[in-house]
């Protein structure tokens, strides 16, 4: 699985922010669907075919 802690935290903090806010939230992130992953692996599952593809963010 391509672990994404960047944009995990983002969106989650952007969530956070909408709430505390009183804003609805009602977004869904499919990370599947970021070009961190659409254009190096192209799914979120990394194998041993794709993992020279994906360099992880930390």
């Amino acid at each position: 699985m391509a672990y994404l802690p960047y944009q995990e935290s983002y969106y989650g903090a952007v969530a956070l922010m909408m709430a505390l806010e009183g804003k609805p939230i009602n977004a869904h992130i499919d990370e599947a669907l970021l070009p961190e992953i659409t254009e190096t692996t192209g799914t979120v599952f990394i194998t041993k075919e794709n993992a020279d593809k994906y360099d992880p963010n930390f």
